[in-house]
């Protein structure tokens, strides 16, 4: 064991927080030819209602497997009610 403390930064946090995020992003976007809704995951929410949202369609995908299209609209659906609420606040789906 060497001498120095293992203390998690915030930056480790973040980079695993991101990466965490990219994969549920990558995973909820999945097979959908567009980049659309990728960039509005990434761009145009905050990342909580971006977390909620990717969560959502990820357990959308493995409940009832929708149609690409249903999941497209699905985002495109809840990015129009986070920027309608504001962004400070949280989705709860």
């Amino acid at each position: 064991m060497s001498g120095y403390p293992r203390i998690r930064t915030k930056a480790a946090a973040n980079i695993h927080e991101l990466d965490l995020l990219e994969k549920k992003i990558i995973l909820a976007t999945d097979g959908i030819m567009t980049k659309f809704s990728e960039s509005t995951l990434r761009d145009k929410l905050s990342k909580g209602n971006t977390l909620a949202v990717a969560d959502y369609i990820i357990a959308m995908r493995s409940e009832i497997n929708p149609r690409l299209n249903y999941i497209k609209s699905t985002i495109q659906f809840l990015s129009e009610l986070s920027r309608a609420i504001g962004v400070e606040k949280h989705l709860l789906i």
